[in-house]
C-alpha cells in the first residue's frame, strides 16, 4: 500500500513545503498528494517555492537558499502556531 492510500486516516493538519525544482517528490506527486488531501477533507497547506529543490531550508546543505528558507520557516512556524 502506498502512503497516499492512507490519506483518509490522517488526523492532524498537514503542511507540505516543497521547492518547485524538487524531483523527490516531483511536482506531479505533490499535486496528487494535495488532491488526495483535498478530496478527503483534510486540513492542509502546500507551500511551493520557486528556484529551489530538495532540502533548501537546511543551512548545512549546499542547496540551501537563504531567502526562500527564511520565508519557508516563517510560514512553517505560523502554520504550527495556529
Amino acid at each position: 500500500m502506498a502512503p497516499i492510500d492512507l490519506t483518509s486516516q490522517i488526523t492532524g493538519a498537514m503542511l507540505i513545503v516543497t521547492g518547485n525544482d524538487d524531483t523527490n517528490p516531483s511536482q506531479d506527486h505533490v499535486n496528487r498528494i494535495e488532491a488526495a488531501l483535498k478530496s478527503a477533507g483534510k486540513t492542509h497547506e502546500v507551500l511551493r517555492f520557486d528556484g529551489v529543490g530538495h532540502s533548501f531550508v537546511v543551512s548545512e546543505r549546499p542547496v540551501y537558499r537563504a531567502e526562500q528558507a527564511v520565508e519557508a520557516w516563517k510560514k512553517i512556524f505560523t502554520f504550527y502556531r495556529t
